[in-house]
């Protein structure tokens, strides 16, 4: 298990790619001109516009040919310089404008059933599930975080499965990073800054602060011989109606349609006080304990974070 890069966007000068597949322009509607054009080199999307070019590419997909196999630092690498003799072109000058890091964990059970411990995240404005097989955590344009079963895309895509693969539980959580790219060195990161390590690994740390940011539901725990206080024994029993309601994200967003209802009659930051409250209530170390998926999860992501690290300093693994 490791942190890795799928999908990235590398904006260049304008290039002349002659050669290029399914080539069609787009036209703005109002005025007759020509937008864009767009068009493939093997599974590499190319689109031009104002001057500038644009690769689109899925670095697994360049080397192995699915999305699934993760790749190392130096397969990454590795992988850049294949885009590049494809063109025959230097992309090292290229600003990458969009970068998805994932990690594919090996799960105990499938993905869905670590969604409901999953609460909302200090670095992300929207939280939101769709049906049974995603979450999502979106931040505007800036960027965005999902958790899904990699397995089910796989097959709902038709897409070919490698055997080590088949009958597995894979979770992957991806951190899709865009103009939030200027944040990491202050300035456009470009290819050629993927090949210093130091530049990888704070990409790398921005993966693992986004995933540690999110709200971990915990279970509570009745024992009424910690209650030395009224106010400990009415902790422990608002644990166990915030567990009784469905737990503290549940609570969270009944918090928040209540604003709704509520919204030319009481302040605004009165319900954000009210949510600082439930989460301090519900993280209590005294009567509440990590929920064992949530306990799996943290472990093997934070395995991934550290497998990563050893590999890019000193190519060593931890199991």
């Amino acid at each position: 298990m490791s942190i890795s890069i799928d999908t990235i966007h590398i904006l260049l000068p304008e290039q002349k790619f002659l050669t290029l597949d399914e080539r069609k322009g787009f036209v703005d509607l109002k005025t007759g001109d020509l937008k864009y054009s767009e068009g493939y080199s093997r599974n590499i999307k190319v689109r031009e516009f104002n001057g500038y070019t644009k690769i689109e590419c899925s670095l697994p997909r360049i080397l192995n040919g699915d999305n699934i196999s993760s790749l190392n630092y130096h397969e990454i690498l590795r992988a850049l310089e294949t885009v590049s003799e494809h063109f025959g072109i230097c992309i090292r000058g290229g600003i990458i404008k969009r970068i998805d890091l994932f990690s594919d964990i090996q799960c105990d059970y499938e993905a869905k059933n670590y969604f409901r411990y999953l609460g909302d995240s200090k670095n992300y404005k929207k939280r939101f599930p769709v049906a049974e097989t995603s979450l999502y955590y979106k931040n505007a344009i800036s960027k965005e975080m999902y958790f899904y079963d990699k397995i089910k895309e796989m097959k709902s895509r038709e897409q070919y499965i490698p055997k080590e693969f088949i009958n597995k539980n894979i979770t992957r959580l991806e951190v899709r990073y865009k103009t939030f790219l200027k944040n990491i060195l202050k300035r456009n990161l470009t290819v050629s800054d993927l090949y210093n390590p130091e530049s990888f690994l704070k990409l790398t740390t921005c993966f693992i602060n986004d995933y540690r940011s999110i709200h971990k539901e915990n279970k509570a725990i009745l024992d009424f011989s910690k209650a030395s206080s009224k106010k400990e024994l009415l902790n422990q029993l608002a644990i166990a109606g915030i567990e009784s309601l469905g737990g503290t994200q549940e609570v969270l967003e009944m918090i928040d349609a209540s604003r709704t209802l509520t919204l030319d009659l009481v302040r605004p930051e009165y319900f954000s006080r009210r949510k600082a409250e439930i989460k301090e209530i519900a993280n209590s170390p005294y009567f509440v304990r990590k929920v064992q998926l949530i306990e799996e999860l943290d472990s093997k992501i934070e395995i991934a974070y550290q497998n990563t690290i050893n590999h890019v300093t000193n190519n060593k693994s931890i199991i």
